[in-house]
């Protein structure tokens, strides 16, 4: 009698190791693509870009601001903060003064501006007057 239990046995565990080998380098190559995926974006935080508002050239003190002083142009988002101007906000600098110099590509701050009159209060209110309660 021919026994072919012991060469069956061994093609049995050939045929695992090998599913296993091929499963194990699928699962390490999964992980070692996320880890890379992660580390990237890690280092892209911060660095989108977002549309800011920048002088197109040099200007002195006491410049009424055109629109053909300004252009859009596009900075990472952690040096984008409130003091500076948006496009969406570009029409409020227009026919303003600059109170500093600045400099081409240099982006425009709300502080390079001078305030925006006060309105004037209502003739029929007195400045100041609690008629409003």
């Amino acid at each position: 009698m021919e026994k072919k239990k012991p060469a069956g046995i061994v093609l049995g565990l050939i045929i695992g190791l090998v599913v296993g080998l091929v499963g194990g380098v699928m699962v390490s190559g999964i992980v070692a693509y996320n880890w890379a995926h992660n580390k990237a974006a890690k280092a892209r935080e911060g660095w989108n870009l977002h549309p800011v508002i920048v002088a197109s050239q040099d200007m002195e003190e006491g410049t009424v601001l055109t629109f053909d002083h300004v252009y859009q142009r596009s900075i990472p988002e952690q040096f984008v903060t409130r003091s500076i101007v948006r496009p969406s906000d570009a029409d409020h600098i227009i026919n303003k003064k600059l109170l500093v110099p600045v400099k081409a590509g240099d982006p425009m701050l709300w502080t390079h501006f001078e305030a925006s009159p006060a309105k004037p209060a209502p003739e029929d209110q007195a400045v100041g007057s609690d008629s409003a309660r």
